[in-house]
């Protein structure tokens, strides 16, 4: 018989930094894709007030944004409203609403990756109501 009453010990220090980069990295991600839906959230908002007020669009997707997460930081957030051809109707305005937001990771082992998160709606006004709408 051999002695392995230091095998469990010398198998967990080998094993334990992986299982901690592994959860670490599916938190992180899993962050990330909490704050894409959440990007969505505010391009959706900002397109609906676009329809009406284009000017008010990137204000509204900052609201819903610092909404959910207060510690969102305004600078990281660009919001722009690009007007497109109008449309058959004649009270059309429609417009791509496109919500930028720079998502800094947790940050492990020294390293804080920034993740660049994006969502575009195409709107059309027809009764105040988005008719048509395309992710990018």
């Amino acid at each position: 018989m051999r002695n392995e009453s230091g095998q469990i010990l010398t198998e967990l220090a080998i094993f334990s930094p992986i299982f901690m980069l592994v959860i670490i990295a599916t938190v992180g991600l899993a962050q990330a894709g909490q704050k894409q839906a959440l990007v969505a959230r505010a391009a959706a908002a900002a397109a609906r007030v676009a329809v009406v007020a284009p000017e008010a669009a990137p204000a509204e997707a900052l609201a819903v944004l610092q909404t959910a997460d207060p510690t969102i930081d305004e600078a990281d957030i660009d919001t722009s409203v690009e007007p497109l051809e109008a449309g058959k109707l004649p009270f059309s305005r429609p417009a791509r609403v496109t919500v930028t937001y720079k998502y800094k990771a947790l940050s492990g082992f020294g390293w804080r990756p920034t993740f660049t998160l994006r969502e575009a709606f195409v709107t059309d006004r027809y009764d105040n109501a988005i008719i048509f709408e395309v992710p990018l």
